[in-house]
């Protein structure tokens, strides 16, 4: 009698375990996010949004356009200095992913103020497949961005720091 019990207890176990299992490494193998879109351009937090998608698809001319006159010509001397670009360099790479969450934006007579929350997430194969589900994946980071009109048009003047992507 308490052998069967045993054999049924012992296969609901590995049942559940293998369960458990499965659902892990599903889990573990989805993507984090979609990749990032444009808006349409609305509001300041819309610009910033769009400079962190220009950015992080590589795409230079598009997220030098958000920035102010001033800032493009800070930004264009230190890539001079530095020989290289200084937004290219950051576009995502495989296994990465973004989400992008304003917490707050403040507008005051052509001046504004979005605050950002970027949470990064890398998903890299390991050896063995599942150790690396044990280590953090994600960093996050807040910033806030300070942006003017110009024209009409909201321009950033003052980014946050592009190591964040």
């Amino acid at each position: 009698m308490f052998q069967g019990i045993d054999r049924f207890l012992a296969t609901i176990l590995v049942v559940i375990f293998f369960v458990v299992l499965l659902a892990v490494v599903l889990v573990w193998r989805s993507p984090t996010t979609g990749e990032l879109e444009y808006k349409v351009e609305s509001n300041p937090s819309d610009v910033v949004h769009n400079f962190v998608v220009a950015v992080t698809r590589g795409d230079e001319e598009g997220a030098k356009s958000y920035l102010s006159p001033e800032l493009l010509v800070e930004i264009e001397e230190r890539e001079k200095e530095d020989r290289y670009s200084i937004i290219r360099s950051y576009g995502s790479g495989s296994g990465t992913g973004l989400r992008i969450v304003v917490e707050d934006e403040t507008t005051v007579e052509g001046l504004a103020t979005v605050k950002l929350s970027i949470t990064w997430f890398h998903s890299e194969p390991t050896p063995l497949g599942l150790l690396g589900m044990f280590g953090s994946n994600q960093y996050s980071r807040d910033s806030d961005i300070r942006l003017r009109q110009f024209d009409g048009e909201w321009k950033i003047v003052e980014p946050f720091d592009l190591y964040m992507l």
